[in-house]
């Protein structure tokens, strides 16, 4: 179950990774708050831990009502999570926003908030009924931080209002859990961070904060994926308008050698991309791909057919999620 939660994650960043944003690194901004119910809901950001590699939010309800890929997306999200209708959840149904953060620890550790409507109490049945869960795993009941812990496999999930469900791997959920105990609700990530998660309009938001993680360039087969040496941060904002998908954002590099190099290897792959896609009738092109190399960015945008996407969805999404 981890690898399915975890990797759907990695299906809807795959998805748009490739272009991002950074700004200069600051200190975080901590915004106070206290241990309160209408504290979390107002802000579910503050239960998220600091120094998370990988941070991001995605507007469900949005994507839902859009009717289009974007729907089909957040639907696709319902495979993803250990409980259904055994538990009368549904994402698409239930859940507003999504707001992540993954962590480079032991392994890979993943938190997420659900904001939306959740009935605790239909949880709580489920889980002292032991019912079996669609993906075929028993709800265990536990206690953690005096807070009331659902677990399935490696994943868990806890209600903290009716408003807001706080759900991810063990380690990742106790960490934030122990921050609501410690009083420590506040605001963790740096202000350019949380000025890509609040971009109005945005269908998704994605930051990585690469400075003190970073990636080794990789070949698969014959296809060099090298624009990640040097990459010390990226930001991704993506929104399901007609025509379809549109995907903007900045990649900061070490280096102005690096950006170069960077970019060149980014059109490379976009143009192999774009050639595969005319080649097989399960891939979406990239249209009005631009990459652009300024100093140590290189700024990135493209857009998708909605058709094409929803395609792609269909016949390929079921066997990643």
């Amino acid at each position: 179950m981890t690898s399915r939660f975890v990797g759907a994650l990695g299906v809807l960043i795959a998805i748009t990774l490739g272009c991002g944003g950074s700004k200069d690194v600051k200190s975080p901004t901590e915004v106070k708050g206290v241990s309160s119910t209408d504290a979390i809901d107002a802000d579910p950001v503050v239960l998220l831990p600091s120094a998370p590699v990988l941070v991001g939010t995605f507007d469900v309800r949005g994507m839902v009502d859009q009717k289009g890929s974007g729907a089909q997306l957040a639907t696709l999200l319902e495979q993803t999570f250990p409980i259904g209708a055994e538990a009368s959840f549904s994402v698409s149904r239930d859940v507003d926003r999504v707001t992540f953060a993954s962590y480079q620890t032991q392994g890979l550790d993943v938190v997420a908030v659900l904001s939306g409507r959740f009935d605790a109490d239909k949880l709580a049945q489920a889980a002292k009924a032991h019912t079996p869960t669609k993906g075929g795993g028993l709800i265990v009941e536990s206690t953690y931080t005096d807070r009331t812990l659902y677990t399935v496999d490696n994943i868990g999930f806890t209600v903290m209002s009716p408003k807001t469900v706080l759900c991810g791997t063990e380690n990742a959920m106790r960490r934030a859990l122990e921050r609501v105990k410690d009083g420590r609700l506040k605001r963790a990530f740096f202000p350019w961070v949380m000025e890509t998660l609040d971009t109005k309009g945005a269908a998704f938001a994605i930051v990585a904060d690469l400075a003190n993680q970073p990636v080794q360039p990789v070949s698969l087969g014959f296809v060099a994926i090298t624009f990640v040496q040097g990459l010390k941060a990226a930001r991704v904002l993506g929104d399901f308008q007609p025509p379809g998908l549109h995907v903007a954002g900045t990649a900061t590099y070490d280096t102005e050698d690096n950006a170069n190099a960077g970019a060149q290897n980014m059109t490379k792959l976009g143009g192999m991309a774009n050639a595969f896609a005319k080649m097989s009738a399960n891939v979406p092109q990239l249209r009005d791909l631009k990459i652009e190399p300024k100093k140590t960015d290189i700024q990135v945008s493209f857009a998708v057919d909605d058709a094409s996407l929803r395609d792609f969805l269909t016949k390929t999404a079921p066997q990643l999620f």
